[in-house]
C-alpha cells in the first residue's frame, strides 16, 4: 500500500498528462491491514463498466501525519511554504474534511493498494480516495481510515492512464 502524489502537465488538475512526482510514492510500513477488499463491485454506466466499493485500512503506524494520511505533505521540491494549503494550529483543532481541491494545482493524490506479489506479476494497482479523514482508534496506536474506488486505476508498470492532451 502506498500514498501517491502526482502531477497534471496541463495548468489544472485532468488537463494534460498525469505524472507521478519525482519523491511522490510513499509506502506504508509495515503494511496495513485491508478489510472489505473484496465487497468491490462494478457499476455499469452508460459509457460501461466502472469499479466501485469501500475498504477500511486498519493498523497503519503514527510515524505517519494527518497531512501525509490526507496528501497535504506534497513531498517534492516544487511545493513551496507559498502555495502550502493552511494547517492546523492545534492538535485539537478538528482536522478538515479531505478533499483532492484542498491541494494547489496542478497536483493529485490518491492511495494505491497492490497485490502482495503472490499473484500477477506484475500485479493490478487499485486507487483509492479518502471517504472521509484518518482517525486514531482509541483502542490502540494506529490509525484508520475509509477509503473509496477510484475509476482510473494505474497500469501495472506504475504509469498514470487518466488524462489526455488536447491536439493544439
Amino acid at each position: 500500500m502506498s500514498l501517491v502524489w502526482t502531477k497534471w502537465t496541463g495548468h489544472e488538475r485532468g488537463q494534460g498528462t498525469e505524472r507521478e512526482i519525482p519523491g511522490g510514492r510513499i509506502e506504508i510500513l509495515p503494511t496495513p491491514q485491508v478489510t472489505n477488499l473484496d465487497a468491490g463491485i462494478y457499476s455499469l454506466m452508460s459509457g460501461g463498466a466502472i469499479p466501485v466499493g469501500s475498504v477500511r485500512v486498519k493498523r497503519i503506524s503514527t510515524l505517519y501525519t494527518m497531512d501525509q494520511l490526507v496528501g497535504l505533505a506534497i513531498p517534492t521540491d516544487e511545493f513551496t511554504e507559498e502555495n502550502n494549503p493552511p494547517r492546523r494550529s492545534s492538535a485539537r483543532e478538528q482536522p478538515p474534511k479531505p478533499s483532492v481541491t484542498d491541494l494547489p494545482q496542478p497536483f493529485d493524490f490518491h492511495w494505491e493498494i497492490r497485490e502482495d506479489g503472490r499473484g500477477d506479476d506484475p500485479s493490478p494497482r487499485w486507487r483509492f480516495r479518502l471517504l472521509s479523514w484518518p482517525w486514531r482508534h482509541a483502542g490502540g496506536v494506529e490509525w484508520q481510515a475509509m477509503l473509496e474506488r477510484v475509476s482510473d486505476d494505474d497500469a501495472r508498470d506504475g504509469s498514470p492512464t487518466s488524462g489526455f492532451d488536447p491536439v493544439p
